[in-house]
């Protein structure tokens, strides 16, 4: 983070982003329109994106490092104990639209929040027993992937139906890049909290061995590298423990790290949404359904049974068919 390589590369990053939203304010027809932040419902439902991308998906490129390097499974048994993160994140999602649809996106986006903050707290907590195995961590997992599910189509729907029809595209797109810039950053974030996790535990583990020796071997074994490959990566000495049981202790340490930091973040998402969010409403109006324009945002809506047996979605400024209704 303090190399030169990377204190240039945040730079630029920093003058682009600057560049763009200048660009994007004066010109006439820009790729995101800003002032579709301005209503409460989008910016609040794009929070709750960024919320959920920011902290369940980053740490599903490490719990296999943490299944196979820090419990030890084989890739087949680790890719099993997986399913219990990611199967409720798609049995879930048509029931949390019944459920948006008779309680509101502003009761279940922040319920779906808080059972991610939940089970990522659970996780944390399952790898900090004294002797951690698929059990262990099974109920966080299983928990986690709830709140993902419960959370990600109240969020998708809410994000393009909220602002004018006209405008649904932008909306769908600024969710989109959203999402993905922010997965990008804490997947890096969380890298580096499990790398700083090994390190310590390596160096408690090892006291002998230069700083930039361990940032070496925390490198490698993030990476996932032979721990018998270790040990001429160390002073001979340096070792008073078996290098595998080494290892395990080091990557469970650092992956404790990184699920610790995921559960504070989208606690402190779920707070900020319940500070930030209401929903528009939409009226009928003959036999179609009339929004209000962004500078006309105010009221909240609650998700009801539509006209003609049909179902609104969100602040729908279109109507559709909704699958509870066809059924």
């Amino acid at each position: 983070m303090t190399s030169p390589l990377g204190l240039a590369a945040l730079g630029v990053a920093v003058a682009a982003f600057t560049a763009f939203i200048l660009i994007e304010l004066r010109t006439g027809e820009p790729m995101f329109p800003l002032p579709l932040f301005r209503i409460r419902s989008f910016s609040g439902a794009l929070l709750g994106a960024v919320g959920m991308n920011f902290s369940f998906w980053p740490l599903i490129i490490y719990l296999p490092i943490y299944l196979e390097r820090g419990l030890g499974y084989v890739a087949a048994v680790a890719s099993t104990v997986l399913l219990g993160y990611t199967l409720p994140t798609f049995v879930l999602p048509p029931i949390a639209e019944r459920l948006a649809l008779r309680f509101g996106a502003p009761t279940m986006i922040p319920i779906g929040l808080g059972i991610i903050s939940l089970g990522l707290l659970l996780l944390y907590l399952g790898c900090s027993v004294s002797d951690p195995n698929w059990v262990s961590i099974l109920p966080g997992s299983l928990v986690a992937g709830a709140g993902l599910g419960l959370t990600n189509t109240p969020v998708t729907n809410t994000t393009t139906a909220s602002v004018p029809e006209s405008r649904s595209g932008a909306a769908s797109g600024i969710d989109m890049t959203a999402c993905l810039t922010f997965l990008a950053i804490n997947t890096a974030v969380m890298g580096s909290l499990l790398a700083t996790g090994v390190a310590r535990s390596l160096r408690e583990a090892l006291p002998r061995v230069p700083e930039n020796q361990l940032a070496y071997l925390a490198t490698r074994v993030v990476d996932g590298d032979d721990p018998a490959s270790l040990v001429n990566a160390a002073p001979g000495p340096a070792f008073g423990e078996p290098a595998e049981d080494m290892v395990n202790v080091a990557v469970t340490h650092g992956f404790g790290l990184a699920t610790l930091y995921g559960a504070v973040f989208v606690t402190a998402s779920r707070i900020v949404f319940g500070h930030r969010f209401e929903l528009v409403s939409c009226r009928p109006s003959g036999s179609v359904v009339s929004c209000p324009s962004a500078r006309d945002v105010r009221r909240p809506l609650s998700y009801r049974r539509g006209w003609g047996g049909r179902s609104l979605r969100s602040s729908g400024c279109r109507r559709w068919r909704s699958s509870l209704g066809s059924r």
